[in-house]
């Protein structure tokens, strides 16, 4: 297939799609329990929740209006990318042990920053890592992706709040940020060895 050729002739990309996919599902499953989190854990009213989802949609703003346009160019590299996602998985960590709700909102405080401006720094990555030729149908496939994790994991969300814990998610979530992680790094050693490689084939002229 298309997608097989293309996953075969630039593993690059292909890790690149992957981690946004690993990224963006473990979005799903915070997004798909949050609220309940609050109502069972922290026992928060419409008030609180109200109160913590204002924080989350703030710190959104923030993410892209200040760190991605300020910082976008330094941040939009596999290995800023990768560290990224560690401070994902500590906030992951961080709102799954929350008993209140003001560690609840200390924990949202890097969680939201690194989600919100990752996913749109991931994008353009992908973007500016495909050949013109095949941008449209690159990108196209990522939103694929994407869209397909809102079908598979607020279900799997779901099963693991009720049926493991609720604080069970926030440890998949982590453990997801912490994937994806692994995958921009690869990202990151893979061009580095391209670079190394024409470097290499340069001095040789």
């Amino acid at each position: 297939t298309k997608v097989g050729r293309l996953l075969r002739d630039d593993p690059k990309l292909g890790c690149l799609l992957a981690g946004r996919f690993v990224l963006q599902s473990s979005q799903v499953l915070f997004e798909s329990t949050f609220s309940q989190y609050i109502m069972v854990i922290l026992q928060g009213d419409s008030s609180v929740r109200g109160r913590i989802m204002g924080v989350v949609g703030l710190l959104g703003i923030l993410a892209n209006a200040v760190l991605v346009r300020s910082f976008g160019n330094a941040l939009e590299t596999p290995v800023a990318l990768a560290a990224s996602m560690v401070i994902l998985a500590l906030g992951h960590a961080g709102w799954g042990s929350s008993t209140t709700s003001v560690q609840m909102s200390m924990a949202l405080v890097p969680l939201v920053l690194t989600s919100a401006s990752t996913t749109t720094l991931t994008k353009g990555l992908i973007s500016k890592s495909c050949s013109p030729d095949i941008i449209g149908f690159v990108m196209g496939l990522s939103g694929s992706l994407d869209s397909s994790s809102r079908i598979f994991f607020p279900p799997l969300a779901g099963y693991v709040f009720e049926t493991v814990s609720p604080r069970a998610v926030s440890v998949v979530c982590a453990a997801g940020a912490l994937l994806a992680a692994l995958l921009f790094f690869l990202v990151g050693f893979m061009s580095a060895k391209t670079d190394e490689v024409k470097a290499a084939d340069k001095k040789s002229r």
